[in-house]
């Protein structure tokens, strides 16, 4: 049971309309962070297989605090909204619902966010990795407890972390309502 389907403990659906004043530095503190952790893992490759961008393959799926979310869905605005039906990735195995495929994952095999990802996406966790040096499982923690302070900051309950497609979800509900056509009232009113 995961406490994110019982209640939502923070919101994700809001208009992408640049960092709120108060959000800026903590978006500027996150992207430092990400520079670090970047650096920390200087050498370390992937192999580009996509894997771990198939949740349903692997069975993990990156939970994100408020303020990745926020690093996010502002990575979304400036790349025009999220991937189309036609640029997303498709299966590796045929089945697109089991595999349950990254909704940032493009039909090459690229992140469309890859600045922007969150730290689950950055920790080269897969077996298929390349790494050149270990990273202490203790500055992996730190790491994360500073992520942790900085979504504690940005919003209440804003460190309990929320898998990345239901937030995809929900950020594309809004979007797709206003792409629908309106129908037209029924014959009565043609008068």
């Amino acid at each position: 049971m995961h406490p994110w389907r019982d209640s939502v403990p923070w919101t994700a659906v809001r208009p992408a309309q640049g960092a709120r004043p108060d959000e800026a530095p903590l978006l500027a503190e996150l992207e430092a962070l990400h520079r670090e952790i970047d650096a920390l893992q200087t050498g370390h490759r992937c192999a580009g297989s996509t894997v771990c961008c198939h949740f349903g393959l692997t069975g993990r799926e990156p939970f994100l605090t408020s303020i990745e979310w926020q690093a996010v869905e502002h990575a979304l605005a400036r790349r025009g909204g999220p991937l189309g039906r036609t640029s997303r990735a498709r299966p590796l195995r045929g089945d697109a619902e089991g595999e349950q495929i990254c909704p940032l994952l493009t039909r090459e095999g690229r992140c469309a966010i890859y600045q922007d990802r969150p730290l689950g996406c950055r920790t080269y966790w897969c077996a298929r990795a390349l790494r050149p040096h270990p990273v202490a499982p203790y500055l992996r923690r730190d790491l994360l407890r500073r992520v942790l302070d900085i979504a504690a900051r940005h919003q209440p309950q804003g460190d309990c972390g929320r898998p990345l497609s239901q937030l995809m979800e929900e950020y594309q509900k809004p979007l797709t309502r206003a792409r629908r056509p309106r129908r037209r009232r029924a014959s009565a009113d043609r008068g």
